[in-house]
């Protein structure tokens, strides 16, 4: 049911860069570390503002309208869409968008039942 409208394709592309940014950060030294923290903690607030804005945007409009069935990671239980999620982006939460991408990128509270 993986769908990667152009949408969602250039989110996940733009969403990438910002998170090889961080993970460049992430491999310094640690003095060189100390001194850029202010640069990671950017990059991780444009993260979750990417996450939070048009990625999960995207996700949503290509998906709340096909109503996938959906599995919760930790429990396997199935889990309809409305019951995740709102019928308007606009009524997502915060964890709800960043559960939105995760059905992207992995690692969310769900994935979908295939």
């Amino acid at each position: 049911m993986l769908i990667m409208n152009s949408s969602i394709r250039k989110c996940r592309k733009e969403f990438a860069e910002i998170r090889a940014a961080g993970e460049r950060l992430r491999t310094e030294d640690d003095d060189i570390q100390m001194q850029i923290g202010d640069l990671f903690d950017s990059v991780n607030l444009q993260m979750d503002r990417y996450i939070e804005g048009d990625y999960s945007l995207a996700v949503f409009s290509c998906y709340a309208k096909r109503k996938p069935l959906l599995v919760r990671v930790r429990t396997g239980e199935k889990v309809r869409w409305q019951d995740a999620f709102p019928d308007s982006w606009k009524k997502t939460t915060s964890g709800q968008k960043h559960a939105l991408v995760g059905l992207i990128e992995g690692g969310g509270e769900y994935r979908f039942r295939f």
